[in-house]
């Protein structure tokens, strides 16, 4: 019994001393001398539960974010053009389900299809009376990026803001502006045309809307949708979109709208349009109610922010 005790006490102590990855082994020589060892040899056995667990490990992983799943088909694509903002509130699926809730308006469905890295998705109604088709067109990128691309989607789809202007001031023979004065060229080089009409153009969906006189921007306006912006970030935009050589020459109130309008010379602006244009057997200045050089910046406002500026040559609000 006091041997038993002995060897018990001798096998806890050499466990907790012992390496945590070595097995303890029990031996019996020829002449029934016990020992224990972490080396077996002739007449070893491998102790119970000496055998060690193997030590949990912690790994530094790197984690890397897990990019958002690209839309994969085409009723991703009409969904998202379905739950996207309409400018006229709500959605754009809510607003031409209640069109078509008309009793003239028929609804003949949505239709979707791949082009490039992009779907397009159309939406076509009927209208009885007018004996006429109109298509709503957007293209929806691999990101679920929504654009309006054709006349009908632009009116009704959500234009999302951004303050922060992208154009890049052009310079030709001593001339030099973001947008007024510069050639169609220069302009259409930076920005995505979205529709064009029969004297203006739209670029960026509603953002820009540009009309040319001789090739070149004599008609500008800037939107900012509904909210709107403060007035001095406005103005910060709008200074890039002037000739460089601008001179502040008045301001006042547009005698039909109340709008505040701002007075400007530039000498440069000059040499870009003639200082008349021949309709029919007469001639008429493209300086409206100003001098050649002459240009007004008019600010539209909503609630003390500015939703839209224009900028034309001449000075005729």
């Amino acid at each position: 019994m006091k041997n038993s005790i002995i060897i018990a006490t001798v096998i806890s102590l050499f466990l907790i001393s012992a390496p945590t990855a070595a097995e303890i082994y029990k031996c019996i020589d020829e002449k029934g001398q016990v020992t224990f060892t972490t080396k077996p040899g002739p007449g070893c056995t491998l102790l119970s539960g000496s055998a060690s667990k193997p030590r949990k490990t912690t790994k530094n992983v790197e984690t890397i974010p897990t990019p958002p799943e690209p839309i994969a088909s085409k009723l991703d694509a009409k969904r998202i053009v379905r739950s996207f903002p309409c400018s006229k509130g709500g959605t754009i699926g809510d607003h031409i389900r209640n069109k078509t809730k008309l009793p003239a308006v028929k609804d003949l469905g949505w239709s979707v299809r791949q082009s490039g890295n992009q779907f397009i998705v159309e939406k076509t109604i009927h209208i009885g009376g007018l004996s006429s088709y109109t298509v709503y067109r957007w293209a929806v990128d691999s990101k679920g990026s929504v654009k309006a691309i054709n006349g009908h989607a632009i009116g009704i789809t959500k234009e999302e803001i951004i303050s922060e202007t992208t154009v890049t001031i052009q310079s030709v023979e001593g001339f030099s502006s973001g947008a007024l004065g510069i050639s169609r060229q220069s302009w259409e080089s930076q920005h995505r045309l979205s529709e064009a009409r029969s004297g203006f153009s739209l670029y960026e969906g509603l953002r820009y809307l540009v009309g040319y006189q001789n090739e070149n921007v004599n008609h500008f306006e800037r939107s900012w949708g509904e909210t709107g912006i403060a007035k001095r970030q406005a103005m910060i935009e709008i200074e890039k979109m002037i000739p460089s050589d601008s001179k502040f020459i008045r301001s006042y109130s547009a005698p039909s709208s109340g709008s505040t309008v701002r007075l400007y010379f530039s000498k440069s602006l000059i040499s870009r349009f003639p200082k008349t244009i021949g309709i029919g057997n007469s001639e008429f200045s493209l300086w409206t109610g100003g001098e050649p050089g002459n240009f007004i910046v008019i600010f539209k406002e909503k609630k003390g922010k500015v939703t839209r500026v224009l900028i034309a040559i001449g000075n005729n609000p």
